[in-house]
């Protein structure tokens, strides 16, 4: 695309090419008062270089790890039960699972919807450290909770926040 050359894409043929998804991503990533580029490589690109596919990516690990929990008869715990006592990377993601109700309404007050995909971006990265360093489905019962309670809080945020942006969330990948 060039402005000076007079070349152009229209929004149809842009959907038509990188996926309604990717579009919506590109569009509500940038501050309404930035210039709106991007890498139509990157956006074209299946994998996690594209940050689309990098907190879909994520949503679907954590839909992984249910389906395993249920196929091996894990029962999800009682979260009275549930020892709290997060540490590393357990308490950065849920430290930054806290701060989501001040970001969303920081984002409706300032007309920033910009501040979801980058939201969600950083939950994925840390998500995907979470999931590549801990196993979930471990022996250690304490261990096993606390994790799954990570996981299935990170499942539900990661869906809304999919959602209000009007990106799809993939069972599989």
């Amino acid at each position: 695309m060039s402005k000076t050359k007079g070349e152009f894409v229209t929004l149809r043929e842009l959907v038509e090419d990188i996926g309604k998804d990717t579009v919506r991503f590109m569009f509500l990533a940038r501050s309404p008062s930035a210039p709106l580029k991007f890498d139509l490589e990157v956006a074209r690109k299946k994998s996690l270089e594209n940050p689309v596919y990098y907190i879909q990516y994520a949503y679907t690990r954590t839909r992984a790890i249910e389906r395993k929990r249920v196929e091996r008869n894990i029962p999800f715990p009682d979260i009275k039960n549930v020892n709290f006592n997060f540490s590393g990377i357990e308490r950065e993601i849920m430290n930054k699972i806290v701060i989501f109700e001040e970001t969303l309404s920081s984002s409706a007050k300032n007309y920033s919807p910009h501040l979801l995909p980058f939201f969600a971006l950083e939950l994925s990265k840390l998500f995907h450290s979470f999931y590549h360093d801990l196993p979930v489905l471990t022996e250690d019962e304490e261990i096993r909770d606390r994790r799954l309670v990570v996981v299935k809080s990170v499942e539900i945020l990661l869906r809304l926040i999919l959602r209000l942006m009007g990106v799809s969330t993939p069972e599989r990948m």
